[in-house]
C-alpha cells in the first residue's frame, strides 16, 4: 500500500503540476510493456493496478473516451488474470462468486452514470476530476499503510 500509494500521490501531484514529461512515439513501444510489467507485478502484490497505468495514459495525452477505454481495458485484464489466479488457487467458494456476479450490477450502473458525467465535462475537468481523483485514493492508501 505504501509503494502504491506514494506512487499515486506522486503521479497526481506532477500532473496536477503539469510536469508530465511526454513519452515520444519511439519510446512508447518500449514504456508500455515495461509499464505493463511493473503494474502486473504491483497487481499481483497489492491488487492494485491504477496509479501508474493511469500516470502512463494519461503522460500519453490521449483523448478523455480514449484514456477511459484504455484504463478499463487495462483493469478488464488486470482483474481477469486475477479472477483466474485465486480460482487455481482455490480462492473462490460458491457464495463468494455468487457475490462478484451480484456486484456487477452497480458496477454497470455506474458505469453508465460515470459515461453521462464524464460527456457533460470538459476536457480540461475530466483530467483534473480524474487526477484528484487518484490523488485522493492514493493519500487514503498512504494514510492506512502508516496506521
Amino acid at each position: 500500500s505504501l509503494a502504491v500509494g506514494g506512487t499515486g500521490v506522486l503521479f497526481a501531484l506532477i500532473s496536477l503540476l503539469d510536469l508530465v514529461p511526454s513519452i515520444p512515439p519511439r519510446a512508447q513501444s518500449y514504456a508500455g510493456p515495461l509499464v505493463g510489467g511493473i503494474s502486473g507485478v504491483m497487481g499481483g502484490t497489492t491488487g492494485i493496478f491504477a496509479p501508474l497505468i493511469a500516470a502512463y495514459i494519461h503522460s500519453l495525452a490521449v483523448e478523455k473516451r480514449v484514456f477511459v477505454y484504455w484504463l478499463t481495458a487495462s483493469f478488464l485484464l488486470g482483474g481477469l488474470t486475477q479472477v483466474a489466479s485465486y480460482y487455481r488457487m482455490g480462492l473462490y467458494t460458491p457464495v463468494l462468486l455468487l457475490y462478484a456476479i451480484i456486484a456487477c450490477i452497480p458496477a454497470l450502473l455506474g458505469t453508465r452514470l460515470g459515461f453521462w458525467i464524464q460527456d457533460r465535462l470538459s476536457a480540461a475537468l475530466f483530467r483534473r476530476a480524474v487526477l484528484l481523483l487518484v490523488l485522493v485514493s492514493s493519500a487514503n492508501l498512504l494514510i492506512r499503510a502508516v496506521r
